[in-house]
């Protein structure tokens, strides 16, 4: 840890130890010399080192890179107070802790962004959330490009290394979803099978309104129109908006079995109330729905274990999370041979990329079906070719 000195001539001294030597700097005022400190034990000497190297190059009114995302944040419009709020944590958690975060905007290169792009992987952070962390910095620089504080942006350009398409997902087959929702409190049996068939995100499906459900149509549907979203207070789920995109605002269309359990959930109920509903009323939480249900089926299917502690289930042998049963939903229509667009719609997904990248890979047999069609394609041309060839 370092040390603060005053010296005779009223200086400050912060001393220390860097790969087991002694080194000290010295400062005209305490402030800066607590500053110095701070990074250091922030830091380490090494790293610290580094950073206090480029502050003194740079100029006293040159922002960190740390203040200069915050002065970002603040500045953008048209943004949620969930999202102002995941942006601030995301400089506080993964950009104030690092040595990026103290270095002057105008002295960060690509090797600085690529350290702290390693240091996110190694953190264990999905190419998801790196992605995230990664497009706010980017925009952070860009905007210090037009208020003139530098001439290029570091980070534009750098690629994302991905995990595999399928990690983390856990794709529950027919059978396993059937002991999933036999398991499940009969509450809310009609709320998992509904996410399962329909591949609807959480906070779109526990939004939905009585007067989004037509089950009197020549295709039954669902229209999305709300998503719960977080207020910035650090609340969550507690405030309806605009599905998560553009894209997210569409029409589902539902199997016969969804629609025999969601009769009784929307026949003669207001068309302003939640479809489905906590047992005080009131839509439900995730908080809730977890610690209620979710949490405890789950531990009981793992413990092969009933609701009354009598060991007569079948274990689940997996451990989904609610999302997955929107995972499970896209799998189980490519196992049957959707075209990844129609899938893109029905998901909500802004871009087909997202699709693509996301389940691409279970598509069935891709290799045989590509090969199928492209030998019906030549099947008329081929008998010629072999004539010219002989």
């Amino acid at each position: 840890m370092p040390s603060i000195q005053q010296r005779p001539s009223g200086s400050f001294r912060v001393s220390f130890r860097v790969e087991g030597r002694q080194k000290s700097l010295t400062y005209a005022s305490m402030k800066d010399a607590r500053t110095a400190s701070d990074l250091i034990d922030r830091l380490g000497p090494v790293a610290a080192l580094a950073v206090l190297e480029a502050q003194a190059s740079a100029s006293d009114a040159m922002p960190t890179v740390s203040e200069y995302v915050r002065h970002h944040i603040a500045a953008l419009d048209g943004i949620t107070p969930g999202t102002r709020l995941d942006y601030e944590r995301m400089t506080d958690r993964r950009i104030d802790t690092q040595p990026i975060g103290a270095l002057p905007v105008n002295l960060v290169t690509t090797d600085h962004i690529r350290t702290w792009l390693a240091y996110l992987e190694g953190q264990g952070l999905s190419a998801k959330s790196r992605r995230n962390h990664h497009t706010l910095l980017s925009a952070a620089f860009t905007r210090a490009i037009e208020e003139q504080l530098r001439g290029t942006n570091p980070a534009k350009g750098m690629k994302i290394k991905s995990a595999a398409p399928d990690a983390g997902h856990v794709f529950l087959t027919e059978n396993e979803l059937t002991i999933l929702v036999g398991a499940t409190p009969a509450r809310y049996q009609p709320l998992v099978l509904f996410l399962a068939g329909t591949g609807m995100r959480w906070g779109e499906a526990t939004a939905l309104l009585v007067g989004d459900v037509d089950l009197d149509a020549t295709v039954p549907v669902v229209h999305v129109r709300r998503a719960w979203k977080r207020t910035g207070h650090g609340g969550l789920d507690t405030a309806p908006g605009a599905p998560k995109t553009r894209a997210g605002l569409r029409t589902v269309s539902l199997p016969h079995q969804l629609v025999a359990e969601l009769r009784p959930l929307v026949d003669g109920r207001p068309a302003d109330e939640y479809v489905f509903t906590a047992p005080r009323g009131g839509p439900v939480r995730s908080d809730h729905f977890h610690a209620r249900a979710w949490g405890p089926t789950l531990r009981r299917l793992n413990a092969r274990v009933d609701a009354d502690g009598n060991k007569k289930i079948p274990d689940l042998g997996k451990k989904p999370r609610i999302h997955d049963l929107r995972h499970s939903h896209a799998s189980s229509l490519l196992a049957q041979g959707l075209p990844l667009p129609v899938i893109q719609a029905r998901l909500g997904h802004e871009s087909i990329e997202t699709t693509v990248g996301t389940y691409g890979h279970l598509a069935p047999d891709h290799l045989e079906l590509a090969a199928a069609a492209a030998g019906a394609y030549l099947v008329q041309a081929s008998p010629e070719v072999l004539a010219l060839e002989a």
